[in-house]
């Protein structure tokens, strides 16, 4: 018997795709992101899901795997504050954040028609009915996604040295050294008097 987070999981990657196969340039950014996996492990309570790209299919399932490019770590509550945007206090990313910033900037261009979308799953009469949810659903989840991305980007822009900043500290050494050389040179030739 298949579980219901499994069945949410499968529901998600059909409604997904089949609005993906509406945008082509959609389709080519998803083919990049083709054999990429990305884990979210919730610590309490204990779920653990996925996502990625097959064969140009997003998909989404349930449980760990073994070796993810990008695992996302935390509580539940860490997990909410990090997608509202809010600093968590024990949230780990580890793996490639370019990675993660890929599958957000999709998620963030995304914008099915979702009553044509549900029309094909489930028929005119309850598509017409959803659609109004489903397109307030969306437009919440892509407010998630774009201050997820935003908090990524800054926390990886705080990590990581820019190359201008980088450049200065070099130039900076550069003329330490160029220094030292010129007083040990003085004090060679003091000492030589």
């Amino acid at each position: 018997m298949i579980s219901i987070e499994q069945f949410l999981a499968d529901m998600a990657t059909s409604i997904t795709n089949k609005a993906l196969n509406t945008d082509p340039e959609l389709q080519g950014k998803l083919r990049e992101l083709n054999g990429r996996i990305v884990e979210i492990e919730c610590t309490a309570p204990t779920v653990i899901g996925h996502f990625n790209v097959i064969d140009g299919r997003l998909l989404f399932a349930t449980g760990a795997v073994t070796e993810p490019h990008v695992r996302v770590k935390g509580s539940a509550a860490n997990l909410i504050k990090w997608l509202s945007q809010r600093e968590p206090e024990d949230l780990i990313i580890d793996g490639d954040h370019n990675i993660l910033l890929a599958f957000l900037n999709l998620a963030q261009v995304f914008d099915p028609d979702v009553e044509h979308t549900l029309t094909t799953i489930l028929g005119r009469d309850l598509a017409s009915r959803a659609a109004g949810t489903a397109e307030l659903g969306l437009r919440g989840l892509q407010s998630i996604v774009q201050g997820v991305g935003r908090s990524i980007q800054d926390t990886t822009s705080s990590r990581f040295v820019k190359k201008d900043e980088f450049d200065t500290l070099l130039d900076g050494i550069d003329e330490l050294r160029l220094r030292v050389d010129r007083l040990s040179e003085n004090l060679r030739q003091r000492e030589g008097e």
